[in-house]
């Protein structure tokens, strides 16, 4: 998670899936992965991530909106991806901070839902196309798998969520070639149940848009 890559040398960033839960609205903390973050960063760093995390959210959204949206979220919930710097003491030099769409057991069938979920990965790709650092790899998760994914059939949450995140990437590249030319993505390969879910998902995804794949991964013609 805030490892260095075997795959691709240089500066990474890794996504944290989080949450529009009250008490950790656009915070680290909690349970999931989002938990997991907390305790690999540490106390004294899930502060100051928290702190950035709120100046971020208000430069996006305006200022003094998170102390307004974290005690009484909107209706319609902001999705979106923040970039936040932290020091890992290795390559991983940000945490991606992403929140995801509640599903219903629909999953991501309808356009709507999977034009805002691939918007939330377009904007992380533009967060690191914008920032000062040379980043050479984004470590995504696939947001809403877990509780946020409700009773939508994982397999085919997985295939679908699987192609929105690919076309993320290659709107992104497109838009900003220059910025993203030496840019890889780096996929969970973790076998352990439900895992192998997720990679079927970008098999399947990565197939239909005639990708080549390798057994380091794949490569998607954008």
């Amino acid at each position: 998670m805030l490892a260095n890559s075997s795959l691709i040398p240089g500066a990474v960033v890794s996504q944290n899936a989080g949450s529009t839960n009250p008490g950790i609205y656009y915070q680290v903390g909690g349970g999931g992965l989002n938990g997991i973050f907390e305790r690999a960063l540490g106390p004294q760093q899930v502060v100051s991530v928290n702190n950035q995390l709120q100046i971020a959210y208000d430069a996006k959204f305006g200022e003094g909106r998170w102390a307004k949206d974290s005690k009484e979220p909107p209706s319609h919930l902001p999705l979106t991806s923040l970039h936040v710097p932290v020091e890992a003491g290795n390559n991983c030099i940000g945490m991606m901070y992403s929140v995801g769409p509640m599903l219903t057991r629909h999953g991501l069938t309808a356009p709507s839902e999977k034009s805002r979920y691939t918007q939330i990965y377009a904007d992380a790709i533009n967060e690191i196309a914008n920032t000062d650092s040379n980043i050479n790899a984004f470590r995504i998760t696939m947001l809403s798998s877990g509780i946020y994914r409700g009773d939508a059939p994982l397999a085919d949450f997985a295939d679908a969520a699987a192609g929105c995140i690919i076309d993320a990437v290659c709107t992104s590249v497109i838009a900003q070639p220059l910025a993203l030319s030496q840019f890889g993505i780096l996929i969970n390969t973790d076998h352990n149940a439900p895992f192998p879910t997720e990679l079927r998902g970008f098999k399947n995804a990565a197939t239909a848009r005639d990708a080549v794949i390798t057994s380091n991964g794949f490569i998607v013609q954008c």
